[in-house]
């Protein structure tokens, strides 16, 4: 399993990682994801296979049972 919280989405891209997994991450990286990923920009926690992104911490309380 792979948890991005915040802009850690962002290392995936880096490393070329799980190119093109839904996805979701703090709005300010947003532009930085779209062409990479299917950013979801409604969910506060996405789910793709092994992939669990979210917004920030405050959404990973949130939803405790998705990582």
């Amino acid at each position: 399993m792979i948890a991005c919280i915040c802009a850690a989405t962002t290392v995936l891209k880096a490393h070329g990682v799980r190119l093109g997994a839904a996805v979701t991450s703090h709005p300010g990286v947003k532009g930085q994801l779209l062409d990479d990923f299917h950013y979801d920009d409604v969910s506060r926690v996405v789910v793709d296979g092994n992939v669990v992104s979210s917004r920030g911490p405050g959404t990973v309380r949130a939803n405790p049972s998705s990582v």
